[in-house]
């Protein structure tokens, strides 16, 4: 059975609802059924249109009515599929375009940290040359006040 849009005395085009059996199960189709839709070979029950047993080509009627229209669709997959394949190319290219700012943005951070590093480690070299500079001058205190001593025990030594 199929579900049926419109008054079958006065109309010869309805939109049926395609049987569970079918291909494609709940898919409203729009056909044009000219001599399978009488009043006299079929009975109108509410929504549900039931046809007759002599009546049995009805739904191949309908069939035969829809490859016109297969073949109006195929151009327009054809025309979209390209313009889909574009739109998925287009957000892959957003997406590695996004990516590629925030592999920079982080390449960026990375080197301000490496010149600050830098940085950190050339006030530690200076501090370091300072601190070898005092021991230096520390060193050579040390020297002096040891000469001065090795001088005053030589004369403090009694001959």
């Amino acid at each position: 059975m199929a579900d049926v849009w419109g008054a079958p005395d006065t109309l010869n085009a309805f939109f049926i609802r395609s049987p569970p059996s079918s291909l494609c199960p709940g898919v409203r189709l729009p056909v044009l059924v000219v001599h399978t839709l009488r009043a006299d070979s079929t009975r109108l029950t509410g929504s549900t249109l039931t046809p007759r047993k002599d009546d049995r080509y009805w739904y191949e009627e309908s069939i035969r009515n829809v490859i016109p229209q297969v073949f109006y669709v195929i151009p327009q997959l054809l025309y979209v599929i390209p313009q889909l394949f574009c739109v998925i190319l287009q957000l892959v290219c957003f997406a590695t375009t996004a990516a590629l700012r925030d592999t920079t943005a982080a390449l960026h951070d990375t080197t301000d940290g490496l010149c600050d590093t830098i940085a950190g480690l050339r006030d530690t070299t200076a501090a370091l040359r300072d601190t070898t500079a005092v021991l230096f001058d520390t060193t050579a205190g040390l020297r002096d006040t040891t000469a001065a001593l090795h001088d005053t025990t030589a004369v403090c030594v009694i001959p």
